[in-house]
């Protein structure tokens, strides 16, 4: 795939640790920073102790940001649901949404434009239950 070739990929995980400890305002910064510099983009949503998360960008910086994922000990039973090459971002002004389904309507948040492409159909069968 070359390098400069657009990915969106979806995975689940259940975290090791209450919710609360992780998605905390420094950790959305880091993560935010960190996405800029690899130009990724995306959603992190959550319920009770499950995360769901959509990211995109350039295949190399998203292959490499889900090795790390894959490595982090604070999530367990990854599962990838959806990995393509997509034309354009979906969440193209999104550094990283994190948006906790027990406290907010996630549908308010999906790109106004955009809400029946696959990455928000995604989240809304998350916030729906499944996975």
């Amino acid at each position: 795939m070359p390098e400069n070739t657009l990915k969106q990929l979806a995975y689940t995980s259940e975290a090791m640790i209450d919710t609360g400890a992780i998605v905390t305002p420094h950790f959305l910064e880091r993560i935010q920073a960190n996405n800029a510099i690899y130009e990724i983009t995306g959603a992190l949503t959550w319920r009770d102790n499950k995360f769901m998360q959509i990211i995109e960008g350039p295949s190399t910086s998203v292959n490499r940001l889900f090795a790390t994922l894959l490595r982090d000990p604070r999530h367990t039973n990854i599962v990838l649901i959806s990995e393509r090459v997509v034309a354009s971002r979906e969440f193209p002004n999104w550094d990283m949404r994190a948006v906790s389904l027990a406290d907010e309507d996630l549908t308010k948040h999906l790109p106004a434009a955009r809400p029946n492409q696959r990455g928000s159909r995604i989240l809304q069968a998350f916030r729906r239950g499944l996975w």
